[in-house]
């Protein structure tokens, strides 16, 4: 995998400490493939793993995904930040959806 974003929504006064990745590339057949991780931090959570037919499929998935996280205060509370060690990649989220 070689794209990645890793967001967390952290609010310790409310005990919220969610977190969410996705990463996306080529397997070692060419494959596109998107994995998907969210949970309480320090927490196993849940997993996804999904083949798409392509890159722009893939990338479509995603805006989709990032957008429902983009709703996070209205449903939580709180807004989904890039985690503090990383930076949002998501392949420069595919140059700028170019």
């Amino acid at each position: 995998m070689n794209c990645v974003v890793d967001l967390q929504a952290v609010d310790k006064n409310r005990n919220i400490a969610r977190a969410y990745a996705i990463e996306f590339g080529q397997d070692l057949f060419g494959t596109w493939v998107i994995r998907r991780h969210w949970g309480r931090i320090g927490t196993q959570g849940q997993y996804q793993e999904l083949i798409v037919s392509s890159k722009e499929r893939g990338l479509k998935l995603i805006s989709q995904w990032l957008k429902d996280r983009a709703r996070a205060p209205a449903r939580i509370g709180i807004a989904y930040q890039v985690a503090a060690n990383q930076t949002l990649d998501l392949c420069d989220l595919d140059r700028r959806i170019g």
